[in-house]
């Protein structure tokens, strides 16, 4: 099999960009927290797009005509 990358410092840039875990940490701890405070669970649209942003990163804007499709209201019931 062909080696893919072309060197050590290659390697190590994609493992940084690979997971954020200080973010995914934080995101969490923060659904878990609005899991007991919402009696029937729901995200908001910012809520969301704070996963949107977190799972996306840089191709985050591929979508964004889409996303602004959706209405805090549709995401609420949804």
């Amino acid at each position: 099999m062909e080696n893919l990358f072309k060197n050590q410092e290659q390697i190590k840039e994609l493992i940084q960009r690979a997971d954020d875990e200080g973010e995914t940490k934080r995101l969490t701890e923060k659904f878990k927290r609005l899991k007991k405070e919402r009696n029937e669970f729901y995200l908001t649209l910012s809520e969301l797009d704070e996963i949107f942003k977190w799972k996306l990163r840089s191709e985050y804007g591929r979508q964004t005509k889409q996303r602004n499709l959706n209405t805090n209201e549709n995401i609420i019931s949804i």
